[in-house]
């Protein structure tokens, strides 16, 4: 740790980005590292998308998000539904508008709602025009652990978004990382910030990655304790399904 935080780190953590393709499958020029999935938020959506331009955000979702579309002066749309989940239908629905963006969080901050990554991908594919960027912060706790990443390196419309903070508990580390196909991260890349992930994040990351078993069997004993939990709230009368609670008399 001394020597760490004496030592600059690689410039734009080329060792990491290494690692994450090597554990995820997928060409290293597929992955761009950042400083947490809020700082490549700003500076891929910033960059991406243009003042007017039309953007699918369903709500609720992670603050950020229409955060930073405000701040760009984005058009964003929401869709029509009942509860609090969307359903690939609505999605399918609203894209028939043709927006040049759309940005699905899956499993949905804080709904904790999820689609399978085969229905979203056939959404992508039908919709060549429209840029889809899909946060899967949260997928690692979903058995099995569904993943559109190898998808988004194959495919110029698909982005995906992952964060380190929540599934490896490096929070205060911040890192992060996209993967897409390497035309859509190049001009990305050369504008990204030098030095945007640190020594100590960098080698904590790699670590974390090193350390899958581990973490395989945390992600296991919080889905257990997640449907306990479930269950209990089934007991005290209140019905859950796809990330909503409603209280049944």
């Amino acid at each position: 740790l001394a020597w760490l935080l004496k030592s600059s780190p690689p410039t734009h953590a080329h060792g990491l980005e290494m690692e994450i393709a090597e554990r995820r499958g997928v060409p290293h020029e597929a992955v761009l590292a950042g400083g947490g999935s809020s700082d490549l938020i700003h500076a891929a959506l910033r960059h991406w998308v243009q003042p007017g331009e039309s953007v699918l955000l369903p709500q609720p979702t992670y603050s950020e998000y229409p955060f930073v579309l405000g701040a760009i002066g984005a058009k964003v749309s929401d869709i029509e539904r009942d509860g609090l989940t969307w359903s690939i239908a609505l999605i399918t629905e609203a894209l028939a508008a043709g927006p040049a963006h759309c940005v699905l969080v899956n499993p949905n901050n804080p709904t904790g709602s999820h689609h399978a990554v085969e229905a979203l991908l056939a959404v992508v594919d039908a919709h060549p025009r429209t840029r889809f960027w899909v946060d899967e912060t949260y997928c690692d706790f979903i058995l099995g652990r569904p993943t559109l990443e190898r998808a988004a390196a194959q495919r110029r419309n698909l982005v995906v978004c992952k964060s380190m903070s929540k599934a490896y508990a490096l929070s205060g580390a911040r890192v992060g990382y996209l993967v897409g196909h390497p035309s859509s991260l190049a001009t990305l890349r050369a504008r990204g910030v030098p030095w945007s992930v640190g020594a100590v994040a960098q080698l904590a990351a790699i670590r974390a990655l090193g350390a899958e078993a581990y973490y395989q069997g945390q992600w296991e004993r919080t889905a257990a304790l997640r449907e306990a939990l479930a269950a209990g709230l089934r007991d005290l009368g209140w019905h859950v399904l796809g990330g909503e609670a409603n209280f049944q008399d």
